[in-house]
């Protein structure tokens, strides 16, 4: 082949290779202005339908209810093309407080059978429908099950109607932890603990087959405490004897329809088709009655404040929201980022618009580094402008550590929080390297060099681990006894890794306050005004950050979640075989991070 047919290879293949680039890049961005478009349509037809007279809301609540918004293409159907957005419990509050306000809406119907929501924001959302209640409008539950979650919500309503067919399960509360000392063993893998607390039971399960009595006695606690604010609740609501709800929760009495009627916990038993007309003889109505639920409401309610240009000139308080494990970096979208979330606070300090700030806590801890970091950043953002703290289902040990940044701290009844204590995990997974036929062989410079997981420690390097472990615990009742005007001896006594209600923590003065997210945010308004008196007749905007990942973004793969993929496509491209994703939470809990100030577990509660 001669040089010049050569260059015209080239030359036409590098032509063909553009061209092909070009046609797929055009392709791409069709395909991407065809779905927006489609999504667009979909979401504006849906949100400019006007609600009709005489309707009612229905919130099921059958979606996990998260504190932050996510990505927008985790609610994308493909099948119609549409945006079908879930409402943050942020936004799910202001949307009680809008039917309250808007004339097209008679009332509430609760159809919330499994309700996603954690036990904080449950009670939480109790308070706003009572309030809802108070403006004369009526709320109406229609159930298939009753369970002690769903009931503290029901037990609000006028009236509770019930499935012909529907069942209740109520047996009391229950809470199942898994243990693996066995399994560990047979693996031949030894984990060695360092803690600081009897109460700290994170490390339990790989310590032993059960769990030992302070936290038997711990989560006991727990339960009660739950089981009774929801007694408390139905006693309220519908003056329902509590001492027969606990006899019928031991001796399993509460089942079928007539059980419930029996014990007076519905009102009236029928199938589903008849709840409008049972809703109209209600509110002795003889208009026609129409049903929306809380997904359309929300896109509607949504769309209304988008629109309002007046809204983005008002000054703010920030809602800022902290939610998932504390981890070093960036963090995935389901935890606390350490480097995301200072970026954000730094945000919020540095901007004029922003007056105040709530921090929203819904975590278990995580990272005893990165928690000392974000509570820095917390610092230099308070002496600056107010913050004031609302504590979720969870603000524990880490979440309960970053807490303790700002001047006065909400909790609802049944949040968990303390956990005050601090741990480290190293594992030796000699005997299973062994056991599978892998050999390790080390050369050092010092005697220590190669303390990991390939030998068990010895005394000096355990008591290395404990000292830094001990160091942790100090700071972190420094941290607490500072905010919470306390000697340091009362603090230790109080924490020792202590899982605590809140109703029993503001007791103990660990917490200044029972109250939510919304009354939280009112004192931040209060606050504001104070430390800026030209704000004094002023309404403020209420956001919330971090605002959701951009989603052009999320679609070239710039977003948290698909860097971490590329990172693990890239170790593999490079023979590194303990990769992915489980890989990343075993390097993080096992090698990166030394010292822990987490929960045990995230209770599920049954």
């Amino acid at each position: 082949m001669s040089f010049k047919k050569f260059i015209r290879y080239v030359v036409l293949i590098v032509i063909s290779t553009l061209l092909t680039l070009t046609i797929l890049f055009w392709l791409t961005i069709g395909s991407l202005v065809f779905m927006a478009k489609a999504v667009g349509k979909g979401a504006d037809e849906e949100a400019s339908k006007p609600v009709s007279e005489h309707t009612y809301l229905e919130l099921y609540l059958d979606y996990p209810v998260h504190e932050r918004t996510g990505s927008p293409f985790n609610n994308f159907n493909p099948q119609t093309l549409r945006l079908e957005p879930s409402p943050t419990f942020g936004q799910l509050l202001d949307m009680i407080r809008e039917a309250e306000k808007d004339p097209q809406i008679d009332g509430i119907v609760l159809r919330s059978n499994m309700p996603q929501t954690g036990w904080a924001q449950t009670v939480e959302l109790r308070r706003a429908l009572e309030h809802f209640k108070k403006s004369g409008k009526s709320i109406f539950a229609y159930l298939d099950e009753i369970t002690p979650k769903n009931y503290i919500l029901a037990s609000v309503s006028d009236k509770i109607y019930f499935n012909n067919v529907g069942m209740a399960d109520w047996k009391g509360l229950s809470m199942q932890l898994l243990f693996f000392k066995d399994f560990l063993d047979k693996l031949h893998i030894d984990v060695q603990v360092i803690r600081h607390g009897k109460y700290k039971s994170a490390v339990e399960p790989f310590m032993q087959n059960k769990m030992s009595e302070a936290n038997r006695l711990q989560n006991k606690m727990l339960l009660t405490d739950l089981w009774t604010e929801m007694l408390r609740d139905a006693h309220a609501g519908r003056g329902l004897d509590t001492a027969g709800l606990n006899k019928a929760a031991a001796r399993l009495r509460l089942c079928t329809p007539a059980d419930l009627m029996r014990y007076k916990m519905v009102d009236t038993v029928f199938p589903v088709h008849a709840l409008k007309q049972h809703i109209k003889d209600e509110d002795e109505t003889t208009a026609d009655i129409h049903f929306i639920d809380e997904r359309k409401y929300f896109q509607k309610t949504k769309a209304k404040k988008l629109l309002n240009p007046l809204s983005k000139k008002l000054p703010q308080i920030a809602v800022l929201t902290a939610e998932g494990e504390i981890v070093p970096g960036e963090g995935k979208p389901d935890q606390i980022g350490e480097t995301s979330l200072i970026k954000t606070i730094r945000k919020l300090r540095r901007s004029d618009k922003v007056k105040a700030v709530v921090l929203r806590i819904d975590s278990p801890g995580g990272s005893a580094t990165a928690s000392e970091n974000i509570w820095n950043e917390l610092k230099l953002l308070a002496a600056e402008k107010p913050l004031i703290i609302s504590m979720g289902n969870v603000a524990a040990s880490g979440g309960y550590y970053i807490a303790m940044a700002g001047e006065y701290i909400f909790a609802e009844p049944t949040t968990i929080t303390g956990s005050i204590g601090v741990f480290g995990l190293v594992p030796n997974i000699r005997g299973l390297a062994e056991n599978i036929g892998i050999h390790v062989d080390t050369v050092k410079t010092h005697p220590h060099a190669d303390m990991g997981v390939f030998r068990p420690l010895d005394t000096l390097e355990k008591e290395y681990y404990q000292e830094m472990v001990e160091h942790a615990y100090g700071k972190f009742l420094l941290r607490v006894a500072e905010n919470r005007g306390m000697d340091p001896a009362r603090v230790d006594s109080l924490a020792q890794g202590r899982l605590w209600s809140g109703e029993d923590a503001f007791a103990n003065a660990l917490v200044d306050t029972l109250g939510g997210l919304r009354e939280a945010i009112q004192l931040a308004e209060k606050k504001a005004k104070e430390k800026n008196p030209a704000l004094k007749e002023k309404t403020f905007r209420i956001k919330f950050y971090p605002a959701p990942e951009n989603p052009f973004a999320m679609l070239f793969g710039l977003d948290a979640e698909t860097r971490l993929w590329w990172k693990t496509l890239r170790d593999l491209k490079k023979g590194k075989i303990f990769s992915g994703e489980w890989a990343d939470e075993y390097n993080r809990l096992f090698l990166q991070e030394k010292i822990w100030m987490r929960m045990e577990y995230t209770p599920v509660i049954r």
